[in-house]
């Protein structure tokens, strides 16, 4: 009896030392500001984006990619949605090629002028999935930061994401004020 206790304990440790590891030790893995993104493998360049899409070859693809611009795409927070826990925001892409739209996001808060980050609270992760925009080029997505920043203060803010590739990302933004 005493020998099976034995065994659930090292086999609960070495999980536990995987997951560490897969957490810590990974280089696939980015870390900023205290906020952990995990990165899947781009193994298809060419995965389709939309239906819009689903027919183009790689070149007609990659020249679609050229022309895209965050000149086209709008971010802005959904009315009646801002709470200083979370909100509801609305992407709207209109380019022929629109992007995909990942979870992550921070904020910064507005002092003397000037743009700070807010610091995270230790270990917050978001997943890392692309959400595509409808036929009509809008994604909603609500988010909830109370746990990863939790509930701000009176004051000025801008919420940003990044998009685009990994290697070369582009920021959105959208500014709000809580009261």
């Amino acid at each position: 009896m005493k020998n099976n206790k034995s065994v659930y304990i090292a086999i609960a440790l070495i999980i536990i030392g995987i997951i560490l590891y897969a957490v810590f030790f990974r280089n696939d893995t980015s870390q900023s500001n205290n906020v952990l993104v995990l990165k899947a493998n781009n193994t298809n360049t060419t995965t389709r984006i939309n239906d819009r899409n689903a027919n183009l070859t790689e070149e007609e693809y990659n020249a679609l990619k050229e022309k895209r611009t965050t000149n086209k795409v709008n971010l802005k927070i959904k009315e009646n949605t801002l709470t200083n826990t979370g909100a509801t925001i609305i992407i709207t892409d209109t380019n022929e090629l629109p992007y995909s739209y990942g979870e992550a996001y921070k904020i910064q808060k507005l002092e003397n002028n000037e743009w700070k980050d807010i610091k995270t609270k230790n270990g917050y992760a978001f997943n890392d999935l692309a959400y595509n925009t409808d036929e009509n080029g809008k994604l909603e997505m609500k988010l909830n930061w109370n746990d990863m920043y939790g509930s701000l203060k009176s004051g000025e803010y801008k919420l940003i994401k990044e998009i685009g590739d990994y290697d070369n990302p582009e920021i959105i933004s959208v500014e709000f004020e809580i009261k």
